[in-house]
């Protein structure tokens, strides 16, 4: 990691270290360097013995305080990324947010299934639900984990986004999402002229999906347990959510 990385690392280091204590989820005994190894983790997601290294503590140490750190992130996603969040700034249109799958490499976990192919990268992988906000960009809502092969968009989207979302509201999203009575709108559900407004809409859904690949515990293949996984995707949401808001003054 530069120095310059470093040191924006620090200092939202900082900043999610009050928030976390706002909002009573700052571990006890936590520290600011305990926060400052996860988010190094988090984004580096380098080796044990690189870890070790770099910290200068214990093995045993460094993996208690990143867990700690990593989960409290997590548990920050219902006060941060909040399905009202579409109404803010709302013009009236029926179709307030846009709808999107993003998956992650996973190993191979024993037994074998091959429901977890994804075909995005033709070879296991977590998948989840993203949400976002036309008007502000704002996360709304996250879902998930799920295995690629056997949960595609569409079905993942009945899961809980069918459930929540109010009668005369729809969303936009891909061509994976059109079908028989579903609330979704499509380029193919939409005049020419339109298209273009949605073709960005969409583009700057794949740029936030493209953020949390960002973090590397993300865009490499995970090496931890198959039940890690969530919380790390949640962690990293909340971490990209509060990137996107900074300035709106939303908490």
């Amino acid at each position: 990691m530069s120095h310059k990385g470093f040191c924006v690392m620090l200092c939202q280091c900082q900043s999610n270290l009050h928030l976390l204590d706002r909002k009573g989820k700052l571990p006890r005994a936590g520290r600011v360097k305990h926060l400052l190894w996860a988010l190094y983790y988090m984004k580096c997601y380098n080796i044990e013995q690189v870890n070790k290294i770099f910290t200068g503590t214990t093995r045993k140490t460094f993996r208690k305080w990143t867990d700690i750190f990593m989960e409290a992130l997590a548990d920050l996603h219902e006060n941060v990324i909040r399905f009202e969040y579409r109404l803010i700034n709302d013009n009236g249109a029926p179709a307030k947010v846009t709808v999107d799958g993003t998956d992650f490499r996973s190993p191979e976990y024993s037994p074998f299934n091959p429901g977890r192919l994804s075909h995005k990268f033709d070879g296991p992988g977590f998948r989840y639900e993203v949400v976002i906000a036309v008007a502000t960009g704002l996360i709304c809502s996250i879902n998930g984990p799920f295995i690629c092969g056997e949960w595609p968009d569409i079905k993942i989207a009945r899961n809980h986004l069918h459930e929540i979302l109010p009668q005369g509201e729809y969303y936009l999203a891909d061509a994976g999402y059109r079908c028989q009575h579903s609330p979704s709108i499509t380029k193919f559900d939409i005049p020419d002229h339109e298209r273009e407004t949605m073709d960005e809409l969409m583009a700057y859904h794949e740029n936030i999906n493209g953020k949390f690949k960002d973090w590397r515990i993300m865009s490499d293949r995970f090496r931890n347990s198959e039940e890690k996984h969530g919380g790390a995707f949640f962690a990293v949401a909340v971490l990209t959510q509060l990137e996107i808001a900074e300035g709106m003054h939303v908490w």
